[in-house]
Formats: structure tokens, C-alpha cells, sequence
């Protein structure tokens, strides 16, 4: 369901199982470094908006 969806995109654990590493704060205003598996995108990012549904 979506609470399984949402801790999928915030738990760094998780995410690395599904899509790639992500290392840094997934949180409003926190910043992460992140390199996906199958594009091969490597980048740094900010979290602009973060709710939880």
C-alpha cells in the first residue's frame, strides 16, 4: 500500500534495494547524493517537499 510505497522512497536501505544508493538526509530541506542502477544517473539533490501520505 502507499505506507509501504512512502518507506520505499525514504529509507535509504530500501531504496538501494529497488533503485540505486542514496546516501545523505531524506528529509524536508535535506540534501543526498544518489546513482541509479539502471540509468546509470549519478547527482546530488534537495529534498523541496516531503509528505507523508
Amino acid at each position: 500500500g502507499m505506507d509501504d510505497l512512502w518507506s520505499a522512497l525514504t529509507e535509504p536501505d530500501r531504496l538501494a534495494r529497488w533503485i540505486g544508493t542514496v546516501d545523505g538526509e531524506l528529509r524536508l530541506g535535506g540534501e543526498f547524493r544518489a546513482a541509479f542502477f539502471t540509468s546509470g544517473w549519478e547527482g546530488v539533490g534537495r529534498v523541496r517537499e516531503c509528505d507523508p501520505p
